[in-house]
C-alpha cells in the first residue's frame, strides 16, 4: 500500500532514523510545517540542540525531494467542507482530502486527528508501518 505522510510523521521518522520509510507522497505544505516543527522543538520546547536543528532542517529539501509532493490547488472549497465536517484546521483537511481522494493511507502521529477521521480515510501512525 502506498501512504500519504503528514508533518508529524515525517518529523518523527527524522527524529527515529526511520526516513527510508516515508519514500511515498506528502502534500507541498509539508515543507513549512517540517520548517515550523523545528522552529518550535528548538526556540520554544528547547528539546532540540543547535547541532540537531540544523541536521534537521537540512534534511527537509532532500526528503521532500524523495517524495511525491501533492497539493490541493482548486480543491480549497472541499477541504474547507472537510475541514468543517471534521472540525479541523485547513491543513489537516488537507492532507484528509488527498488521503480520501487518492486512496491512500493517512500517516499521522496526530491522535485527534486519527480519532477525527479513522471512519473517513485509513489512518496509521508512523510505528505501524515500521513493524
Amino acid at each position: 500500500m502506498k501512504y500519504l505522510f503528514d508533518s508529524s510523521a515525517i518529523f518523527s521518522a527524522l527524529l527515529d532514523g526511520g526516513a527510508q520509510a516515508i519514500n511515498n507522497y506528502t502534500l507541498d505544505l509539508a515543507r513549512y510545517e517540517l520548517g515550523n516543527i523545528i522552529w518550535k522543538e528548538f526556540n520554544l520546547h528547547k528539546r532540540l540542540s543547535n547541532v540537531q536543528k540544523d541536521g534537521l532542517i537540512r534534511l527537509v529539501p532532500r526528503i521532500m525531494s524523495d517524495m511525491k509532493v501533492l497539493n490541493v490547488a482548486g480543491r480549497e472549497n472541499e477541504v474547507l467542507g472537510i475541514a468543517s465536517r471534521f472540525k479541523l484546521s485547513f491543513y489537516d483537511a488537507s492532507f484528509v482530502y488527498c488521503a480520501k481522494e487518492t486512496g491512500l493511507g493517512l500517516v499521522t502521529q496526530d491522535i485527534k486527528l486519527i480519532n477525527k477521521t479513522k471512519d473517513y480515510i485509513e489512518t496509521y501512525k508512523l510505528t505501524e508501518l515500521m513493524k
